[in-house]
């Protein structure tokens, strides 16, 4: 689903929510927002919900745990500094990234298609690349 109603302005959608149901039987939500009126949320208000644990920001709980442990995690600046450092140094050292163009690919599907789902009202299917 996507809309526009805080920003009448803009021609595109400026507030995106997707729910996916993964060939696993996992399912996952994303939800995106462009210029919202507040700071930046840190850590983007990431929350990963898997069968062994939780990930929520930078705080680990493992299953079988009651408590949160602090994921060992930094960055100056902007979010992204250190997947830019990464990706240049693999491009100086000739190594492979990470993150793939393949698997870049992927996601940039996805989002191409949770965008054309909100278009067209219905669910869509991703194909495998």
């Amino acid at each position: 689903m996507a809309n526009h109603t805080a920003y009448t302005e803009m021609h595109k959608p400026t507030t995106q929510a997707a729910m996916l149901r993964f060939a696993s039987g996992a399912v996952g939500k994303v939800a995106s927002l462009y210029g919202t009126i507040s700071p930046m949320a840190e850590w983007y208000n990431l929350a990963v919900h898997g069968t062994r644990g939780t990930v929520k920001g930078n705080k680990l709980c493992l299953d079988g745990n009651d408590a949160w442990m602090e994921i060992p995690v930094e960055y100056h600046g902007h979010p992204y500094e250190p997947e830019v450092e990464h990706f240049a140094r693999c491009i100086l050292g000739d190594k492979q990234p990470m993150v793939d163009a393949v698997e870049g690919a992927k996601s940039a599907q996805a989002c191409l298609l949770a965008h054309q789902s909100a278009i067209e009202g219905r669910p869509l299917k991703v194909p495998p690349l």
